[in-house]
């Protein structure tokens, strides 16, 4: 556990050291996509309330362009960032990305990455609560502590297997597409104790988080529901985009740990 602390210290202090950059190379497409996403619900809401009923088919392309901007959004940002602090290469422009022809890759790459979750993760699903079934005998409904328990150690283990294959990932980035995802399982092996306790720290600290922003859920009808304040509103955002930029950055962490043997 010491080691993973370890890098995850060093990782956070990348991001400190580099908001600047980190903001720059991924709020510009996340404005964009919000953008696009909000002009696709009114151009919705406006088909559905009758006022524009042409709108329907105009408001589904809007949200098919949302969605395409959004993953082409998301391999820039990643694919900046691996690059910024693997080569220094700072990239430019009002929308920040990289060299061409790296950005589908790596987008190409998680999708791979993400199908191989899938079939990973439905089986073990299946099997997991069979045997939960069989622990808490036929016919017993477990306890909501039990299924909780369940559900947090299958997604620290899916995760643990995700973040061993999007290793890879950081060499797309670098153009390096040789480096395959059963590469990346293989020698991420020498580091597999630290990635698992990574995943494990990550895990009971979003939940942590999730408890206290999410305060105001009170569950129930939707319309008597304590709605979250403008503050808890900013504050998620704010976490959220710190813990997709940890994700992008703990792989960059690995990879120059594990791939480029570098010193932390």
């Amino acid at each position: 556990m010491k080691r993973a602390l370890l890098l995850i210290r060093h990782t956070l202090r990348l991001i400190w050291q580099n908001i600047g950059v980190a903001l720059r190379i991924s709020i510009p497409w996340a404005v964009l996509t919000f953008a696009a996403v909000i002009v696709a619900a009114m151009l919705a809401s406006m088909a559905q309330s009758g006022e524009a009923p042409g709108m329907a088919l105009l408001s589904f392309a809007v949200f098919v362009g949302a969605f395409i901007v959004m993953l082409f959004g998301f391999g820039a940002a990643a694919t900046a960032w691996h690059r910024y602090i693997l080569l220094n290469e700072l990239p430019s422009g009002f929308l920040p990305r990289p060299p061409s022809g790296l950005v589908w890759p790596y987008v190409g790459r998680a999708f791979v990455i993400s199908l191989i979750l899938m079939a990973v993760a439905i089986p073990a699903m299946m099997i997991f609560f069979i045997l939960l079934g069989g622990i808490t005998g036929e016919g017993a409904n477990p306890s909501a502590t039990i299924i909780l328990g369940a559900v947090l150690v299958l997604n620290v283990l899916i995760q643990f297997v995700f973040m061993r294959l999007a290793i890879s990932l950081p060499a797309v980035a670098l153009g390096n597409r040789g480096f395959s995802i059963s590469q990346a399982w293989k020698q991420s092996s020498s580091e597999k104790i630290t990635i698992f306790w990574v995943v494990v720290i990550m895990t009971l600290v979003a939940g942590f988080v999730q408890a206290i922003t999410g305060y105001g859920e009170t569950g129930g009808d939707p319309a008597t529901m304590e709605q979250p304040g403008i503050l808890i509103i900013v504050l998620q955002l704010a976490l959220s985009w710190l813990y997709v930029m940890f994700g992008i950055c703990i792989l960059t962490t690995l990879y120059g740990v594990i791939v480029e043997r570098r010193e932390i």
